[in-house]
Formats: structure tokens, sequence, C-alpha cells
């Protein structure tokens, strides 16, 4: 008969044989680990480990980003790139959060293309983050740039991008050729809300499949990059965008 998980048992006015035997069960504790964007933490999630056990975690950054801090169950123990619980007696969280490191590239995408690597070596995702919109592609060569591929493939209409970042300043290349228009496209760019380019024209900035390029610097402050093209006559239309730290 089962009395259940007791620290202590009585018999009491014994008239017979009894047997008494007892079962132990290793005792098991989670550690939880996390990190935000800009780098990851190994083993993620949640693990269940026993009374007395040692468990390591690694902590490494993305391409353009480096350890800002580490908390071990809300503390921080600093940028530290491993960290080992010892004897583990409870359970215990950690979590890792990075930063961008200035000047470097953080997030490229060749805008209704395929991923790219231009000319300098940055490496284009193939078109992402985006909402809305329709693509397409030209033949024609594109002056100005050695990298073609990138402003003959476009997304253009009504759209958005919003791209997680950590918090932080950031500049934001736009890469524009204008190839149909001819001087009939006009349109608003916003970044994070705010209009950071109105009634834009590529072809009277540039002509006609010429690169152009637009560098504006934007703050983000809820994790995530919102860049939005809205028309106004014909399409608005984006070849594609790097955003670096700063």
């Amino acid at each position: 008969m089962a009395v259940g998980a007791v620290s202590s048992y009585s018999f009491s006015n014994i008239t017979a044989n009894h047997t008494i035997a007892a079962s132990f069960a290793v005792k098991t504790y989670t550690v939880t680990s996390s990190a935000g964007v800009g780098g990851t933490i190994t083993p993620a999630g949640t693990a269940t480990v026993s009374s007395g056990s040692t468990k390591t975690y690694t902590i490494a950054p993305s391409t353009g980003y480096k350890i800002a801090d580490v908390k071990v169950d809300g503390v921080s123990v600093s940028a530290v790139s491993t960290y080992t619980f010892s004897n583990i007696t409870a359970s215990h969280t950690i979590a890792a959060s990075f930063v961008a490191i200035a000047g470097n590239v953080v997030f490229a995408t060749n805008s209704g293309g395929s991923s790219f690597t231009d000319s300098t070596g940055v490496v284009y995702k193939a078109d992402t983050a985006y909402s809305g919109g329709s693509i397409n592609t030209v033949t024609a060569s594109i002056a100005g740039t050695v990298d073609d591929v990138l402003y003959q493939k476009y997304r253009y209409g009504n759209f958005s991008y919003n791209v997680a970042l950590p918090n932080g300043p950031y500049s934001v290349v736009l890469k524009f050729a204008d190839n149909m228009y001819l001087g009939t496209r006009v349109f608003d760019v916003k970044m994070e809300g705010v209009t950071v380019l109105s009634n834009f024209d590529i072809f009277s900035k540039a002509g006609n499949n010429n690169a152009y390029n637009v560098t504006i610097p934007v703050n983000v402050a809820d994790g995530t990059l919102n860049l939005s093209f809205i028309s106004k006559i014909g399409s608005a239309k984006i070849n594609g965008f790097v955003i670096k730290t700063r």
C-alpha cells in the first residue's frame, strides 16, 4: 500500500509482520535561455536538469553585432561568450542581448530579386521582410554601377518592409534606378512613420536606367525598422536597400 512521498512513517499497535520500502527520484530543475536580435545562445529554450548537475551555454553574435550583456537570473554577468551553471540546486534563467557594431552592414536585401553579392562584398538577401507590392525585372544596362543585377530587379506599388533590429541608430541606403516611367513616377518614402522622401522622382534625379542611391539616418526604438513606399503618380519602387549601424 502506497502512503505517498512521506519523510517518516509510524507503525502503531503492531499485531502482525510488516514491510516498508522507499523509492527515490532525482530532483530536477529548469534552465531557460533566450537571445535578443543579433545573435544566438546555445542550447536555446528550456532544459530540464538534474540536481547537482552542470550545464554550459555559448553566446555568439551574428555578423555585424557584438555581445552587449548576459544576464543570469536577471543579474548581469557582463558580455561573456560562455557561462556555466555548476552544482545546480534551483531553476535559473540566462538571457543574452546584442548590439550592432558601428559602421557595419546588418541587413541588405535585393528587392524583387534573389540573393546577390555586390562588388564591395555586401551580401544581399533574396527579397524578404516585405508586405505588399509586385516585382519586375528589366534587362537594360544600368549606368553608374557595376552591380547591374541589383538595379534590374525591383519591387513596386504600395508596399512596406519591416526589419527586426536591435534598438539604436542606423543609416539606410536606398537603391533606385528608374527603368520605365521617364518622369511620371512620384512617390513618398516613410521610415518609422516619418516621411523621409516626399514627392520623390527618380528620373528627375538620375534619368533613366541610372543607379541612384539615397542615404537616410534613422533611429529604431521598438525593435523593428518600418519602411513604407506610397505611390502618388505611377508606382513607387525600390531596387534594394542596405542598413548600416552608425
